[in-house]
């Protein structure tokens, strides 16, 4: 992942399409602490993203609570259909 990136992505998706379009998805490493990192990345600049929204009036910090909840899995159980968990 490019962080910037997928900062900048996140950012102009919220804008230019509907929360339950995107999934956030993982690599296909075969190492578990690449895993572990690429999660974390991931949760980082989603928040990092996030939080500008927040910063600039664009999302209150409930909407973004619920927004990080869709992408990292809320999305990705309503299209396999495994329900709300």
């Amino acid at each position: 992942m490019a962080p910037l990136s997928v900062r900048d992505f996140i950012r102009h998706w919220l804008h230019a399409a509907p929360l339950n379009k995107l999934l956030a998805f993982g690599g296909d490493t075969g190492w578990p602490i690449s895993s572990a990192a690429y999660a974390h990345q991931a949760r980082t600049w989603l928040t990092r993203a996030l939080q500008a929204e927040v910063d600039e009036g664009l999302m209150s910090e409930a909407q973004a609570v619920t927004a990080a909840g869709r992408l990292m899995v809320g999305n990705a159980r309503e299209v396999f259909g495994l329900g709300a968990g």
